[in-house]
């Protein structure tokens, strides 16, 4: 479940609750500031922080390789996203959202930090949610101690263009994909 940072948690949740999203936890205090955990109009769950705990764990930097959203309607999503996460604030303050390639992808500054894409996730049993995938030195050593750990493989390591990839599975179930350029 990605966490997104916002200015204002509590206004945020306003935001949601007037979009017709459902807020599962809070928002609540946390020992790093405000949080909430909600679920969009398609049932894409997702958390809102005061602002990123970590700039490491910044989409396109560090760990976190890419964010995509799968959904049945990428404009929809674009409007409920942009409007609850405050996307299309005034140029320079705010992500800009561009279609290309038959996803919406938004950017903050040159770094493209989500994709909204149309169909249900990987490995997701045609459920519309989030995605994460992880930069990883090797996909098949990765793939490898995901399944030694207890993990599973939905979706065997494969070269996509420049770079190599897994889905794969936590004990528990929850899917995401590793990557590696």
């Amino acid at each position: 479940m990605p966490y997104f940072a916002v200015d204002d948690v509590d206004r945020a949740v306003g935001r949601l609750s007037e979009r017709g999203a459902t807020v599962a936890v809070g928002p609540l205090t946390t020992g790093s500031g405000r949080a909430a955990v909600a679920a969009g109009p398609e049932g894409a769950v997702f958390g809102l922080r005061h602002h990123a705990p970590d700039e490491q764990w910044r989409v396109g930097e560090g760990p976190v390789a890419r964010l995509e959203l799968y959904t049945r309607d990428i404009f929809a999503a674009a409007l409920f996203y942009g409007g609850v996460l405050g996307w299309a604030g005034e140029p320079g303050e705010s992500c800009s959202v561009e279609y290309v390639d038959d996803r919406i992808v938004v950017r903050d500054g040159p770094r493209a930090v989500a994709a909204l894409v149309d169909g249900a996730a990987p490995g997701a049993g045609g459920c519309h949610r989030w995605h994460t995938s992880f930069r990883v030195a090797d996909v098949h050593a990765t793939a490898a101690a995901a399944v030694r750990w207890g993990g599973g493989l939905v979706s065997a390591p494969r070269e996509l263009g420049s770079r190599r990839e897994a889905v794969l599975a936590d004990p528990e179930g929850t899917v995401f994909a590793v990557t590696a350029s």
